[in-house]
């Protein structure tokens, strides 16, 4: 089995499998967990203000989007990885802007 990164019509990196003539192409998990943490309630204002995917453009107009939301800069070319890497970090800082306040009344209550 060959493993390759490679991205697809919408330039969204990807990894392709290839085994016995058959191609699979997988989502690598940094993207579904960004896409996962994008549909969280708490960012639904935020993805309704840059509109549809259509509308925003190719993956990374979109991810640009999202790491000025997150206020990450961007300033380079970057690799597959890096834009994995990148996935990640957005997923953490997204999951901050959405956190909560925790509210312990006794030590006890944490035990």
């Amino acid at each position: 089995m060959s493993k390759n990164l490679t991205r697809n019509s919408q330039g969204i990196p990807i990894i392709q499998l290839r085994e016995k003539g058959r191609i699979i192409e997988i989502f690598p998990q940094e993207i579904l967990d960004l896409q996962e943490e994008l549909s969280h309630p708490e960012h639904q204002e935020f993805m309704r203000s840059i509109g549809n995917a259509e509308d925003v453009g190719d993956f990374e107009t979109r991810l640009a989007h999202v790491a000025a939301y997150c206020e990450v800069v961007l300033n380079d070319w970057y690799s597959h990885d890096d834009i994995l890497y990148l996935c990640s970090k957005l997923v953490n800082r997204l999951k901050a802007k959405r956190g909560g306040i925790f509210i312990v009344n006794s030590i006890d209550s944490i035990n």
